[in-house]
């Protein structure tokens, strides 16, 4: 899978390695959101459009508090229409919630994230609505070959 780079100490990870990673506590003002809930969110709203995960990767920066990840999905059969979704999201509060949809994009640790995107403040009702947002991105590229 291509256009996830990991640099700088950043490793790449699967899902149960997301999962363990401990959300720290918020605040009044500031509402991390668990980097497991991120990829739950996205990926749900990717099955319930009945698009399918082709592929997916993640990756973990400045020791879990960075989630970066690319997600390939398709609704045909046809390799050639697949659409991808990049996602971050940032217990640190460099960055929140992020998600681009394009029939490529660009996610890196060292925060480049190409494609159309839209943030959210990191509310779980926004996380699912930026995957709908996503979804919607996808439906509307054209192929130019």
């Amino acid at each position: 899978m291509s256009n996830l780079c990991m640099g700088g100490g950043g490793q790449f990870v699967d899902r149960s390695a997301v999962a363990e990673i401990v959300t720290p506590q918020g605040t009044a003002s500031w509402k991390p959101v668990p980097h497991i809930e991120v990829i739950d969110a996205v990926s749900d709203v990717v099955k319930a459009h009945n698009w399918v995960i082709t592929d997916e990767q993640f990756g973990l920066a400045r020791e879990g508090q960075k989630l970066f990840g690319v997600m390939k999905i398709n609704k045909t059969s046809c390799a050639e229409w697949t659409r991808c979704i990049g996602l971050r999201n940032g217990h640190d509060k460099s960055f929140s919630v992020g998600l681009s949809a394009g029939i490529n994009v660009t996610v890196c640790s060292n925060l480049a994230f190409g494609g159309q995107r839209q943030f959210s403040s990191g509310v779980t009702q926004a996380e699912s609505n930026l995957s709908i947002w996503s979804i919607r991105q996808c439906q509307n590229l054209k192929m130019s070959f």
